[in-house]
């Protein structure tokens, strides 16, 4: 009935499934069709430039974005949603140059307008692959198939028919200003992108000495923190309301004085001569220095005109410098606009490029930035420098290719913004903005100090100012393609509104007859994207009543570098058109930062690659972490981790509860249809459906409002009280057999509970929502919308709100948060039942009692406790606060305030209340502010409180509640084992217990309860594999002789996963024959593997016998070693029914000569069978994955992975290894490894080569190690003989020896690297053409 849940790959594999589903079944067109005909709601896509890549701050805009459409289609409104694509501008020009490799206007006509434009154009889309990839991987439904596109024709259109309305308002006019002027674009910049490309730079500032006219040694100071621009000083600045002085400095030695006046301003004169000694001769107001003549500072520019004089200006401030500002007219708007009121000359020292012209012969042909230093050098040898020091201050830089602005005297087109201050205020004032602080703030200061916006760009890609002019004076301003056939001269019918084909196209000039020329520029960029709101439909020529319907816009969204980019160009626009706002509602959004709360930035390498993290945590994850980190306008920190803990405190939840639903109706067979009319009784199941029509409207009000973070934390308080609360509480009734009515009213409950839950959470996490409505919904109901995004916003029942039902349970579930808390205060878990609780409460119905009683693990509640009794109350003076206004009374503000009743007073202050005391006649308020309030448990109980509401909890555990919690903690350990295990719900297992004689008495006396809650057959005790475990593992056999740990095979806990045997399959051998057949042979480099029994190497131990005798060597070893090889003395079956035990036998002797590359003089004892077989082989089953193995491949995987790994580590699995065969030998730690001067890594090794020896993993190793290349070749040797019981005793051994002795037996191995891979099957290569053998096996 219905789909397994499960998540084979994660959400994110269940994100592309429903991803499939919605292109498969064409969701999103369906869901743009929705509510035809109905009300429009309205919502603008700001444009995004499609030829850089998205970073991660696109996906906070995509996912704010997105939230409040999918809302409103739900709640029946009609949403247009188009995207767009801001195409031109400056940044696609930049990119252009770098592919090209030239830079500059100048290379750009060389290498031709018409290519380069025709580049751009190219260009504009390199990305969009990228954008729609992130756009859908994030479930942002916006249709991109129809997207406005800033440089199409029809969108040009419209942008000149906005410049045409305001032309013929008086709105546009060409003049001359000093503006933000960038030397690398060769164009200047409106106020609004100055704005976005502010820095903190340290640059060099000076203090300047101007000499006075006519006077000996006396100079106006005056600071400036541009040097470059002294050379073109015209005059000084003073404001005339501030108090100045005249100042004696001596400036030589006090052998030889030499003494300079200065003018400065009084109240900066310590600052600006710090630890010099002066006197002050006169003190006077500003007025007194305006009209001062001093001689010019530097003598390049030739002066026409009047200059070289003090006047006034109201921005001059004693925030910085000396009082006085030094003025260069070309190079500053307040320098220019005061030099103007005051009839000051101009000059401009400086070329286009940002460089000085040759009058200024020191610096000829330099950027001007870079000659500061080289300035104040020579102002220093002309004794006209006071000081010089670096400064950090605010800059302005190009917010497209970041070179340092200069202010620079331009002809420019300009929109005069300034007469519409007033509109712009107004229409500011119709915005709702979130934050709010953003209208009077950040916006709402800019629009008062609005200046004209400079629309003009003297650069090529871009919309043509369609402006023309002709040499008679007349102007034309051209406000569509018609008019622009109608007045010129051989247009082209499909002319391209672009440089250079719209400078081809000249008009006749109606007052002259000439031909008028167009303007050169295009226009700031910044004025498409502001166009969008009726560009996007060809507004006025098509679209007339769709333009109008959504106009304006009810909602838009971006992050707050805009408030100062497309907010106020949307608003401009709109202004000087329609004089209103075309938006009503704003999220502002703040930036996204590292999570240090640091700014992300390629220098710090602190990004986080969107698509990494979409494909790592998936889209609902990323997209709530969003909306519930904090409010949009505030920072988010993100990173890959916070966001899967968002996502486990939330995606988790639901989905374990949806995961539990559906695995309980599909055992049932549960189907909600045919319980429609079902009526709930149950209380539980009142108070949730209560909670989730609250949740329902609540939410509902909360995105009326744009308050999306509030909203979805109201869903995730929600689904975590559906989840610890109501699931918790009310599992045993799903549990239950049958269908009676009380576990109906469970199913129909949750059933209803999870698809509503889900509704409302849709627009936010869009595809868990609908993978959930998929299997609950539109798997049983052919008749319901296909997909969760087709439904509307869930209808809320009234009648089944119930508040005090609500109040009671939240009261409930209160109570036991706090009695968790309690708990963990006194590090008692949950599963230890505990005798008592107190509560402060004086009433609790009985239902809720017997809740708290339940899910705390009390046996009593005891209601309206005296909390005094049970709780210290410290409470003191906050010394800092009330000692500051009342020090001398503290001593008496102690006493008063122990004669208070303390808890009465701690809870009244941590409510927020104040409580008045009367000291020395002196009234003193105590709060939270100026009180510190510590509460805690007597000893024996462990408190908790919130507000009023306090609990305590008896903590003395006696041995039957002792005895009580040992039971819980087994269920549930083992209840998370089968989970672990995925064991299905009504699988049948068998419990193992060891080791533990408390654990043994609490199963003997629940045995019954245990098998039941657990589905347990069988309860075992203590069976567990002996020391010698591993000699048994492959061939459990019956009889003392051959298992001495009596064992069975399903006993065996080391097996995981193995093949089972099958006759025929003759893989195990009897000893005898093994050795006399030299069927395996173990080597001497394995057996000095083996650790002595002090966890030492033979080399390093003082526990080594060495070799003299035939068993010197076993002793005081690891205990595998004698299992894994027998030795002389050691019993061994032979096939002759008898026992052997020395190595003198003939057989023995037989099996020590046969075989030059096999008689080692080691035998192996692994694998082999002691008993006679009929034809020496039998059949085993064979370990393909033991515990063993597992814990080896743990221990090896975190040392590589780390390049450490703790003792802990150890201990949980290496260390299970070794001591379960050696319990008296020391673990491996990294104490042992550093006192002996061991290698971790090495010892690792060993433990794995020791305890899977001959069992396949070898060669693996050794390729995995890189150590195959050394060890392959090497020599096999196998005992020592020289010196030894061999050399005496085994005479006849026939093989070459060692330099120290040992037995040769191999000593012609190779390696190739080639080996590293297995060839491909030729039958494969055949097939498959496309397919190449691996290195080293084609010929």
């Amino acid at each position: 009935m219905y789909k397994k849940v499960e998540l084979k790959d994660g959400f994110v594999g269940m994100e592309n499934d429903v991803a499939k589903l919605w292109k498969e079944k064409d969701i999103v067109k369906k869901n743009f069709a929705m509510n035809e005909g109905k009300r429009y709601f309205t919502f603008y896509d700001g444009p995004p430039t499609a030829n850089g890549r998205p970073h991660v701050g696109h996906i906070e805009t995509r996912v704010m974005k997105d939230i409040i459409p999918r809302y409103k289609v739900m709640k029946g409104y009609k949403v247009l949603r188009k995207a767009g694509w801001d195409t031109h501008g400056l940044p696609v020009e930049l990119e252009i140059e770098k592919e090209l490799g030239i830079s500059g206007k100048q290379q750009i006509e060389e290498y031709g307008v018409e290519k380069f434009v025709k580049k751009c154009k190219e260009s504009v889309f390199s990305y969009v692959h990228l954008w729609e990839e992130m756009t859908n991987k994030v479930g942002f439904w916006v249709d991109m198939d129809a997207p406005y596109v800033t440089y199409h024709n029809e969108y040009i259109e419209s942008v000149w028919w906005a410049l045409k309305e305001m032309w013929k308002k008086g709105l546009l006019y060409e003049g001359h200003k000093v503006m933000p002027y960038c030397p690398r674009c060769g164009t200047a910049l409106s106020s609004h992108e100055v704005a976005q490309g502010y820095k903190d730079v340290k640059d060099l500032t000076c203090i300047a000495k101007f000499k006075v006219k006519g006077e000996e040694n006396k100079y106006i100071l005056a600071w400036t923190t541009t040097p470059w621009t002294l050379p073109s000083n015209l005059a000084l600045c003073v404001n005339k309301a501030y108090t100045y002085v005249d100042v004696k400095v001596n400036v030589g030695t006090e052998e030889e004085p030499k003494y300079e006046v200065y003018v400065l301003a009084k109240d900066l004169v310590d600052t600006v001569l710090k630890d010099k000694e002066y006197e002050v001769l006169k003190e006077y107001k500003g007025t007194e220095l305006l009209g001062t003549k001093y001689e010019q500072l530097m003598p390049f520019a030739k002066i026409d005109g009047k200059a070289f004089e003090v006047i006034h200006g109201d921005y001059v401030t004693l925030t910085d410098g000396t009082g006085i500002v030094h003025i260069a007219p070309a190079y500053g708007e307040d320098d220019s606009l005061v030099a103007k009121q005051n009839g000051i000359t101009f000059v401009n020292l400086v070329d286009k490029e940002g460089k000085f012209v040759p009058e200024v012969e020191p610096w000829a042909g330099k950027f001007v930035r870079d000659c500061n230093e080289g300035i104040c050098k020579w102002l220093e040898e002309e004794n006209k420098l006071f000081s010089k020091e670096k400064h950090l201050h605010s800059y302005p830089h190009c917010w497209r290719c970041d070179t340092p602005l200069l202010y620079y005297p331009k002809e420019s087109w300009f929109v005069a913004m300034s007469k519409l201050r007033d509109n712009l205020l107004k229409n500011n004032d119709t915005i709702n903005w979130m934050p709010e602080t953003i209208k009077t703030g950040r916006f709402g200061k800019f629009l008062e100090n609005v200046i004209d916006w400079g629309i003009s760009r003297d650069r090529y890609w871009g919309t043509p100012l369609p402006i023309w002019t002709c040499e008679c004076g007349h102007q034309e301003c051209i406000g569509s393609i018609a008019e622009l056939k109608e007045k010129g001269i051989n247009v082209p019918e499909d002319i391209e509104l672009h440089k250079p084909y719209i400078d081809d196209v000249h008009l006749k000039c109606p007052h002259c007859g000439k031909e008028m020329t167009r303007a050169k520029e295009v226009i700031d960029c910044w004025f498409d994207s502001g166009s969008m709101p009726f560009a996007q439909w060809h507004y006025p020529f098509e679209n007339k009543e769709i333009f109008e319907s959504n106009f304006p816009a009810q909602f838009i969204s971006e992050a707050i570098d805009q408030t100062r980019g497309w907010f106020y160009t949307l608003l401009a626009v709109s202004t000087c058109l329609f004089d209103k706002s075309s938006y009503e509602n704003c999220i502002v959004l703040g930036h996204v930062l590292d999570d240090k709360g640091q700014k992300m930035s390629k220098s710090k390498k602190n990004g986080v690659d969107p698509f990494e993290l979409l494909d790592t945590v998936g889209a609902d994850a990323t997209r709530w972490h969003f909306y519930t980190c904090s409010a949009p306008w505030i920072p988010t920190r993100l990173s890959v981790k916070s966001v899967q803990e968002t996502q486990r405190k939330f995606l988790s939840t639901l989905w374990n509860v949806y995961s539990f639903y559906v695995l309980y109706a599909e055992i049932d067979q549960f189907n909600p249809l045919n319980y429609k009319d079902f009526k709930v009784t149950n209380v539980m199941d009142k108070w949730i459906l209560s909670k989730m029509y609250t949740l329902i409207k609540e939410v509902d009000a909360k995105l009326d409002k744009y308050d999306i973070t509030g909203a979805a934390l109201l869903i995730e308080d929600f689904t975590d009280e559906l989840s610890n609360w109501y699931v918790r509480r009310n599992r045993e009734r799903f549990w239950a057999s049958g269908m009676e009515d009380d576990k109906v009213g469970a199913y129909v409950t949750l059933y209803t509970v999870l698809v509503n839950l889900v509704k409302v959470a849709a627009p936010f996490v869009p595809f868990i929502t609908d993978e959930i409505y998929q299997n609950l919904v539109v798997n049983l109901d052919k008749e319901a919308p296909e997909s969760v995004h087709l439904c509307l916003w869930p209808e809320v029942d009234e009648l089944a709100i119930d508040k005090d039902l609500e109040k009671e349970m939240d009261l409930a579930y209160k109570i036991v948060k706090l009695g968790r808390s309690a708990r963990n205060a006194a590090n008692i878990k949950n599963r230890q039942p505990l005798s008592e609780m107190l509560i402060s409460v004086g009433t609790l119905p009985e239902y809720y009692g017997d809740i708290v009683k339940d899910e705390l693990n009390v046996k009593e509640v005891v209601l309206g406790a005296d909390m005094s009794k049970y709780v210290d109350f410290e409470i003191k003076p906050n010394l800092p606060v009330l000692g500051k206004e009342y020090g001398k009374l503290i001593p008496k503000i102690k006493e008063a305030i122990s004669k208070l009743n303390q808890m009465d007073l701690a809870n009244k202050v941590k409510n927020g209340g104040v409580e008045y005391i009367e000291v020395e006649d002196t009234q003193i308020p105590l709060d939270e502010s100026n009180l510190l309030v510590t509460m805690q448990g007597k000893e024996g109980y462990a408190f908790a409180g919130e507000g009023e509401l306090g609990v305590v909890l008896e903590t003395t555990i006696t041995p039957e509640l002792k005895e009580e919690g040992y039971l819980r903690e087994i269920l549930s350990k083992v209840q998370n084992m089968r989970k672990d295990r995925d064991f299905e719900v009504l699988d049948r297992i068998n419990l193992y217990f060891a080791n533990c004689d408390t654990l043994k008495a609490v199963i003997e006396k629940y045995k019954d309860q245990i098998m039941k809650d657990t589905l347990a057959d069988k309860i075992f005790y203590n069976e567990k594999l002996a020391n010698e475990s591993y000699r048994y593992m492959f061939t459990l056999e019956d009889g003392a002789q051959c298992n001495p740990a009596n064992l069975s095979k399903s006993d065996n806990t080391e097996y995981i996963f193995v093949k089972r045997h099958r006759n025929g399959d003759k893989t195990a051998w009897n000893l005898t024959h093994g050795m006399v057949a030299n069927a395996c042979y173990v080597t001497r480099k394995l057996a000095n593997m083996y650790l002595c029994s002090d966890g030492l190497p033979i080399g390093k131990s003082s526990k080594f016998q060495q070799y003299a005798g035939v068993t010197d060597e076993f002793q005081n070893r690891d205990n595998r070693m004698g299992n894994n090889m027998l030795y002389h003395g050691q019993q061994y079956w032979n096939n002759d029914g008898k026992w052997r035990t020395t190595w003198t036998d003939a057989d023995l002797t037989s099996s020590l000569t046969a075989n030059v590359r096999s008689g080692s003089g080691y035998q192996n004892r692994k694998w082999g069978t002691e008993r006679q077989l009929e034809d020496y082989y039998e059949s085993y089953d064979f370990p393909v994955i033991r515990y063993a193995e597992v814990l080896l491949n743990y221990a090896e995987a975190v040392y590589e992975l780390n390049g450490t790994i703790t003792d802990p580590e150890l201990d949980y699995s290496l260390n299970l290894v070794r001591l379960r065969v050696n319990p008296d030998m020391p673990k491996l730690s990294s104490k042992l490894v550093s006192a002996n001067n061991l290698s971790m890594r090495e010892e690792i090794r060993r433990e794995r080569t020791v305890e899977l020896v001959l069992e396949g993993f070898r060669i693996d190793d050794l390729k995995r190690w890189a150590t195959a290349p050394v060890e392959m070749p090497q020599d096999q040797l196998g005992v020592q003989v020289t010196g030894t019981w061999f050399e005496t005793n085994w005479t006849d051994h026939k093989r070459s020896l060692s330099s120290d002795g040992c037995l040769i037996l191999y000593s012609d191995r190779t390696w190739n690297d080639k080996l590293y891979l297995y060839p491909l099957p030729s039958d494969q290569l055949q097939l498959n053409p496309q397919l190449e053998q691996n290195p080293g096996w084609k010929n």
